[in-house]
């Protein structure tokens, strides 16, 4: 009775090849010679193999599979950084539309303006004492008395106001972009790299985080906090009557400074 390797001898060459490499890919010894060098010396057979496919593995990924307290820590940071991303685009929404409400209040208020004869825009203070240009320039006595005075113009108080509201949430969208910008996108590049990051730099990341976030992105790092305005503190619609107070919009939870 013929065996297996003189049967495999009778086959054709490209089906005989075929199974020879099969064989010695899966590490099988059948009695034959290797003949393409799949593997040699340690690499050889089932156990070599195996040692290939470990080498395979990258440095971070058996560094995380044999270090509890590394992997803790690693997962503890790339979970803030995710978070954190959420929150950047939760917040930049919330603060855009602030800003649009806030720009159109602003508007609202310069169409309802009083104007000198060249068409400056004034404002009186509520006293009715002194009036401003939209500048801040300050009137004088005969200038007032030239001014034809429009009982539904906001005062200075609410003009400064809402003007002061809307450059604060300006301000709250440039510090969400530098947050990003310096803080997000170099720590995720970082992760993404598939290097391993030494424990003092992964906690460098986390305080970066932790230290440079604004408030408005912290905001939203609560679960019940939602990714619109209503989010924000002082984001509802102003009132649009002459007696609205303009210190409602004025504490838009963005006047925060920098950590």
């Amino acid at each position: 009775m013929a065996s297996d390797s003189e049967n495999l001898d009778a086959l054709p060459a490209l089906q005989r090849d075929r199974i020879d490499l099969n064989n010695e890919m899966a590490g099988r010894e059948v009695g034959r010679i290797e003949r393409f060098n799949v593997a040699t010396g340690e690499d050889a057979g089932p156990d070599g193999r195996r040692r290939k496919e470990s080498d395979r593995l990258g440095a971070l990924e058996q560094l995380l599979m044999q270090d509890p307290a590394y992997r803790e820590l690693y997962q503890r940071v790339t979970d803030r950084l995710e978070t954190a991303e959420i929150a950047v685009i939760q917040a930049l929404s919330a603060v855009r539309e602030r800003i649009t409400l806030m720009q159109d209040r602003f508007t609202e208020m310069l169409e309802r303006a009083s104007e000198l004869p060249d068409g400056t825009k004034v404002f009186r203070t509520r006293d009715g004492t002194r009036a401003y240009t939209e500048d801040g320039e300050l009137l004088t006595p005969e200038q007032m008395a030239g001014v034809h005075w429009r009982d539904d113009a906001p005062s200075w108080e609410e003009f400064t106001e809402a003007r002061d509201a809307r450059d604060v949430a300006v301000q709250a969208e440039q510090d969400i972009l530098d947050f990003q910008e310096q803080v997000i996108d170099p720590a995720r590049e970082r992760i993404d790299s598939g290097e391993i990051i030494l424990e003092d730099e992964l906690r460098d990341l986390d305080e970066a985080m932790e230290a440079g976030m604004p408030d408005p992105v912290r905001r939203f790092l609560d679960p019940q906090a939602q990714s619109t305005i209503d989010a924000v503190p002082g984001s509802s619609t102003p009132d649009r009557s002459s007696d609205f107070d303009p210190s409602a919009t004025a504490d838009t939870g963005f006047a925060i400074p920098r950590l």
